[in-house]
């Protein structure tokens, strides 16, 4: 864990000298930046020391942009997903992005326009499928068949560890039938 902030620490400075260079070149005022991770890292949390779970610490990654013109430190309390950023970076440079992209333009966010851009987000681990929502993530683990064979369910709200799986609890009936709905539609070219 020492290792993994020390990892965090030294980006972050390198970062910051990245920033300081292109400020000192005159680049800043029209160069995009990106940092982006691949994924979250869980730190012994669920007793899983790396990235591959459908917990939030692993479908949670970094993902900060720096663009000239628009506003500093937004911090958007709605969902962003990975596949957001090409669309994005297309809007922002001007150029077109092609049809039938998943990905939604987060320039109204960037520009403080709007706070949210999507209701959901989805990820996927091996044969677990997952749905966000802002306060939910529903997970289904599906056979080959995409038949759900198991499912957790955790509500941000009460417990944003996600430490009790509530999938069983007849007061989440709805929310999961919703939540499952969502998930087909969202993965219907997966089945």
């Amino acid at each position: 864990i020492h290792g993994y902030y020390a990892c965090v620490s030294y980006i972050d400075a390198l970062i910051g000298r990245l920033l300081t260079e292109l400020e000192e070149q005159g680049l800043a005022k029209n160069t995009i930046v990106v940092l982006i991770g691949d994924h979250g890292w869980n730190l012994l949390e669920h007793g899983l020391w790396c990235k591959q779970s459908n917990y939030r610490t692993s479908v949670f990654p970094a993902f900060v942009m720096k663009v000239p013109g628009m506003k500093r430190n937004l911090r958007p309390d709605g969902l962003v997903e990975l596949v957001d950023l090409f669309p994005t970076l297309c809007e922002l440079t001007g150029l077109n992005p092609p049809k039938g992209l998943d990905g939604t333009s987060l320039t109204p966010v960037l520009s403080g326009a709007s706070n949210k851009v999507k209701e959901y987000a989805f990820s996927r681990w091996y044969s677990g499928y997952s749905v966000i929502s802002d306060n939910f993530i529903y997970t289904e683990w599906w056979d080959d068949a995409g038949m759900a064979i198991d499912r957790m369910l955790y509500d941000h709200r009460s417990d944003p560890g996600e430490n009790y799986n509530v999938a069983g609890d007849p007061g989440y009936e709805e929310v999961m039938k919703d939540l499952s709905e969502r998930l087909h539609t969202g993965f219907k070219t997966e089945q």
